[in-house]
């Protein structure tokens, strides 16, 4: 099996990514997938993969945090066709992580805020001012 090749499954009730050689099992799909952003595959040329719930499987860390900071800049730039610069981390992260996913877009917004040293209401466009 070569470096690039992905297989994904479960092993006893929990689920597993194999890339090349190296097995994870369990854990979570970030850690799992090599992905910090847990980014949906929609044809990432960096990405090696997606799991059964349509996420993107990276070769390694640095690579999927590559893709999450190349998202953010797209978006925060006016280059993306979902995100909008002027969005504000609210309004964003209701499309990135929605409600409808289980996720907490809220509570994304004021932990991912809190460490950029923004309020909720900045604009992402002022990621990259």
């Amino acid at each position: 099996m070569s470096n690039n090749q992905v297989e994904t499954g479960f092993i006893n009730g929990k689920p597993y990514v194999k890339i090349g050689n190296q097995m994870r099992i369990g854990g979570t799909r970030s850690w799992r997938n090599n992905s910090p952003g847990n980014i949906k595959f929609v044809g990432q040329g960096s990405a090696i993969g997606q799991d059964k719930g349509g996420f993107c499987i990276f070769p390694s860390y640095e690579v999927g945090f590559q893709a999450l900071s190349n998202m953010i800049k797209r978006a925060a730039s006016g280059e993306s066709k979902v995100y909008k610069p002027n969005m504000t981390f609210v309004q964003f992260f209701n499309v990135y992580a929605p409600s409808s996913d289980k996720n907490d877009p809220d509570q994304y917004a004021r932990v991912v805020a809190k460490a950029c040293g923004v309020a909720i209401t900045t604009e992402i466009r002022e990621l990259i001012a």
